[in-house]
């Protein structure tokens, strides 16, 4: 009977395989009414499968229900694919010693199955993972090990993958003629068995190391035919990369338009899947393309973008390359200083990337590689056996001793993370106090009052009374606001209300604005951190909008996206340029609010879950013109 369910098992295991878009819903259900072991195994297997793509957590609880399950009942082979997604919520979460750990968890499962296929697979993941960890030779012996199986096993298909994975290591050494020919042999296995999706993905390789060599024409053939292949897929993920590819070969021909265009594309796609190394590079060539049309003060946000993200995954690629632009942007612009900091910052992360010494031993794994692959055929079997019996055995052994000390270093870690949390709360809280102050600012406070003043003068009490009134409840609802997490959108809309049609009157009406909270916002019952919208509002009033010839608008918008509200502040005014060169003529002009929001912000996303976006952007004419200014802000909300 325990024979009938390990088969029946391995069925479904396959089967499932095949159809990756199974509604979770009905696995859930199987599994309530499902009594087979084995089953309940294979079910638990998969909906942690089904979940990786989307919620991380359900991966981890699924594959964890399943790895207990499957080692109470003695199920190897579900056991090693339950660590193996584990490994992959670990690896997701940047937490790499977990993340290995289950990973050889599932390589002893497999070994131990005997399920060489899904063995072989595991090292080809392995060597992408090793390799992304900067591990460069156990990323390359783990790639070998793939192929060593493969082709024994005589499967083109997984040749193909450990050929393609063999390709990106050497492109991640910069050895692209090399990356070139590993992708060229991974495209052909790939072309003959029709298979229309991988074979896309290599070529998008082979178009990255035509760009890397400098072959543009070749680059370009292969981007067009990968195109349309991962637009019908609606492979997010590649399209990203694509585009990004696209835009170099459109700025190696100084065709600067179409090149932003098609960042602006990459740089979506990456946001839509939450792929913060496409973004960090979409942010990175968006501030070289910047620079090389002129627009100096958006390349400047653009690479401070990519700049904070690049820090928070801790990528040194990218902050090399993020240096790299810098230092093109300040000679441009004769930042001669900061030019040289810059360069000097990339040269050292640069030097740290380039190991002559590693690049030297790859070669040497190779020759290792065909020698030891002979030696291998030559070993006797019953000997092999043996030796991976001991290993198994030390492995478990390793295992027991990894688990008391992950123990120690949880108990640890959670007493320096009360701590932390505490230390990020009281700078929270030094923070609001800044931004209250900046925003009851004195030079606000006087005109307010001086308006006042003069309707008095012009013997207008009833216009000062109204004044006086807004004035007063504007005042009460900053100090108001300030000790609260979370104000409704109706108070926060009150609040922004009070406070332009006070900026409104001092300024004799130079400008209108309106304020929209869609239809799917209850405006009572939604909360959101407040105080953000204030200082930005302020920043299009004074530097965008009084500046400007003509009527003026302003314009601020409540919308929900998902559980976050996405707030817009958008002005008509001079645009972001312009404000920065008025700015600089009144060198007694100290505008703190901003900058102490962006601290904010910092702080709220190191002690929240939910992160809090900020993009500002100038708005362009047709004729490239700037005409206004927009700001988006991500911020989470709660209902009550």
């Amino acid at each position: 009977m325990k024979v009938t369910h390990f088969l029946l098992g391995i069925f479904l295991l396959v089967l499932s395989q095949s159809y990756a878009q199974d509604d979770i819903d009905s696995l859930k259900y199987e599994l309530e009414i499902s009594s087979d072991d084995s089953l309940k195994a294979v079910l638990l297997v998969n909906i942690s499968r089904e979940f990786t793509s989307s919620y991380p957590d359900s991966v981890y609880y699924y594959g964890m229900k399943g790895l207990k399950h499957s080692r109470q009942f003695g199920f190897d082979l579900y056991e090693a694919r339950a660590a193996q997604y584990i490994g992959i919520y670990y690896r997701r979460k940047n937490n790499a010693d977990s993340a290995l750990y289950y990973f050889n968890i599932a390589k002893v499962g497999f070994e131990k199955a005997g399920s060489e296929v899904l063995l072989a697979g595991l090292y080809v993941s392995l060597g992408n993972y090793l390799k992304s960890l900067d591990k460069i030779e156990e990323s390359h012996a783990s790639y070998y090990k793939a192929l060593d199986i493969f082709e024994r096993l005589n499967h083109p298909r997984g040749i193909a993958f450990a050929y393609a994975g063999i390709g990106t290591l050497y492109a991640y050494q910069k050895e692209y003629k090399r990356a070139k020919e590993f992708f060229n042999k991974s495209y052909h296995k790939l072309k003959a068995l029709n298979n229309i999706k991988s074979t896309s993905s290599v070529t998008s390789n082979l178009a990255s190391m035509y760009l890397k060599l400098d072959q543009l024409d070749s680059a370009y053939y292969f981007l067009k035919i990968t195109q349309p292949i991962k637009e019908k897929l609606n492979d997010r993920v590649g399209l990203a990369t694509l585009y990004n590819n696209l835009s170099i070969v459109f700025t190696e021909n100084k065709t600067y338009d179409s090149s932003l265009h098609y960042l602006n594309k990459s740089l979506h796609y990456a946001r839509l899947v939450n792929n913060r190394e496409s973004q960090i590079i979409a942010y990175n060539n968006l501030g070289e393309v910047a620079t090389l049309s002129k627009q100096f003060r958006i390349a400047e946000l653009y690479l401070d973008s990519g700049f904070r993200l690049a820090t928070e995954i801790n990528s040194i690629k990218e902050l090399s390359h993020n240096w790299k632009y810098r230092y093109r942007l300040d000679s441009t612009r004769k930042n001669y200083f900061d030019a040289l900091e810059a360069y000097q910052n990339f040269r050292t992360l640069d030097d740290s990337l380039s190991n002559s010494e590693l690049k030297s031993r790859m070669a040497e794994f190779e020759t290792k590689y065909e020698t030891e692959k002979k030696e291998r055929e030559l070993d006797n079997l019953s000997q092999l056996a043996e030796i991976q019996s001991l290993q198994i055995k030390q492995q478990r052994y390793l295992l027991v001793a990894g688990f008391a000390l992950l123990l120690l270093i949880v108990g640890g870690g959670f007493l320096f993370y009360r701590q932390k949390k505490i230390l990020q709360e009281q700078t929270l809280s030094s923070v609001e106090q800044k931004l209250l102050r900046t925003q009851m600012n004195p030079h606000f406070l006087f005109n307010a009052l001086m308006s006042i003043q003069q309707y008095l003068f012009q013997n207008k009490p009833e216009e000062a009374g109204v004044y006086m009134s807004k004035f007063a409840k504007l005042m009460r609802q900053i100090l108001e606001n300030s000790r609260q997490d979370y104000i409704s959108i109706e108070e926060e809309v009150s609040t922004l209300e009070n406070y332009i049609q006070l900026q409104k009157v001092r300024f004799r009406d130079k400008f209108n604005y309106e304020i929209i909270v869609s239809d799917e916002i209850d405006p009572g019952e939604t909360h959101i951190p407040p105080m953000f919208a204030q200082p930005f509002v302020e920043n299009a009033i004074e530097h965008g909008l009084v500046n400007k010839d003509g009527d003026g608008l302003l314009q601020i918008s409540f919308h929900q996206k998902g559980d976050m509200i996405h707030l817009e502040i958008f002005d008509n005014g001079v645009g972001l340029t312009q404000s920065e060169v008025m700015k600089s003529k009144y060198k007694e002009h100290k505008s703190l609010a901003t900058q102490i929001t962006k601290e904010r912000l910092e702080i709220f996303n190191a002690i929240f879950k939910k992160k809090i976006e900020l993009f500002i952007n100038s708005v362009v004419d047709e004729v490239g013109q700037d005409c206004g200014t927009r700001v988006s802000l991500m911020v989470p909300s709660e209902m009550q």
